[in-house]
């Protein structure tokens, strides 16, 4: 191939000098390289969307935890000021119960008082739950066994008119998890279900391990409900979003941390022809 010297430049005089075969080496690999800097840019500008999004997500994050920092500092406050009176409250309120028994009407107004304190402090307790991270002790259990205890505490033993329907393979179904975080995150879910079928309905709960190299343990419910409306799907693990009249739109939002906490998912979709589905995934054992 004729060899260009120091400094010449390749312009039509110089093509016109050079071998016709060597010319269309030279062409050749001129569009070899074209091509191979155009996918290289392409990749860069890949890898670029991805650093950007990452960086997005990240300060997105940062922003999240900012607040959450700043409504538990609000929150140790109020319970400081709220749980010692409500205490002395709970207190007196059991006393008159207690010296009301020979008068059943006053003795039911005490007690009204007495559930609405427990409902205070409950509230309470939930809002120090959500603002502050949960201490995960983790161990190898039965993920099945987590989900029928939760199931057992969060629906009545009559059921609501609720049939059940629950399928897990394998048995065990083993995961790493702390069982009573798990077993919070699955109350809230599944209270979620029942109140969405207040008529009854049908509950189908499934567990299984999907994937291949990188396994994920999954538990899937899914209600005969009236599922989720579209302006309410994107919101609903947000905290305090609630379409319930009292409710504080902490259940969900808690799920969503401890699930978190354990490496895992949560998502929820409305799945036809009726209801909601909600999924956790979580790491293979």
């Amino acid at each position: 191939m004729t060899r260009l010297a120091s400094g010449e430049a390749l312009n039509v005089e110089t093509l016109s000098r050079t071998d016709p075969s060597e010319l269309v080496d030279l062409f050749v690999e001129f569009n070899r390289t074209t091509e191979r800097l155009r996918r290289s840019h392409e990749e860069l500008q890949g890898k670029a969307a991805e650093l950007s999004a990452e960086l997005a997500e990240k300060k997105e994050e940062l922003r999240l935890k900012s607040r959450l920092a700043t409504i538990g500092e609000m929150a140790s406050a109020v319970a400081h000021e709220v749980r010692n009176p409500l205490g002395a409250i709970e207190l007196y309120a059991s006393m008159l119960e207690s010296d009301l028994r020979h008068l059943p009407q006053q003795a039911a107004l005490a007690s009204k008082i007495l559930s609405g304190v427990k409902t205070l402090e409950s509230t309470v307790q939930n809002l120090l739950a959500f603002t502050s991270a949960p201490p995960i002790e983790t161990k190898l259990v039965d993920l099945a066994a987590v989900v029928t205890e939760a199931y057992s505490l969060a629906i009545p033993d009559s059921g609501c008119g609720i049939e059940l329907e629950a399928e897990f393979r394998p048995r065990p179904l083993e995961a790493k998890v702390d069982p009573n975080q798990m077993q919070c995150a699955l109350i809230n879910i599944l209270q979620n279900a029942a109140q969405a079928m207040p008529d009854g309905g049908k509950l189908t709960i499934e567990g299984g391990i999907v994937g291949g190299k990188r396994r994920k343990t999954f538990i899937q419910m899914t209600d005969s409900g009236p599922g989720i409306p579209e302006e309410v799907l994107g919101r609903m693990f947000n905290p305090f979003f609630s379409t319930k009249r009292n409710g504080l739109g902490l259940g969900l939002s808690l799920a969503q941390r401890i699930v978190e906490c354990h490496e895992g998912t949560i998502s929820a979709v409305n799945a036809p022809p009726m209801g909601a589905c909600f999924r956790i995934e979580l790491p293979a054992a």
